[in-house]
């Protein structure tokens, strides 16, 4: 005889979620998620312009040197 996984006699296999099993959203996480996702996309952003800026200043060093 098998064992079943399920609750309140569901037959498709599937777990019944009653309305207590489902938690509800914490405001303050989702601010402290929205602010590590702003910082960093901030880092990303001056990453960006570092190797930009270096890349800059390597152009315009190699046109001195060879100009």
């Amino acid at each position: 005889m098998s064992r079943s996984c399920t609750r309140e006699g569901d037959e498709t296999g599937r777990l019944a979620i009653a309305p207590a099993d489902v938690k509800a959203v914490d405001p303050a996480a989702t601010v402290a998620i929205a602010a590590n996702v702003a910082v960093a996309v901030a880092v990303v952003d001056a990453v960006a312009i570092a190797v930009a800026n270096a890349l800059a200043l390597a152009l315009a060093l190699a046109e001195n040197y060879v100009g």
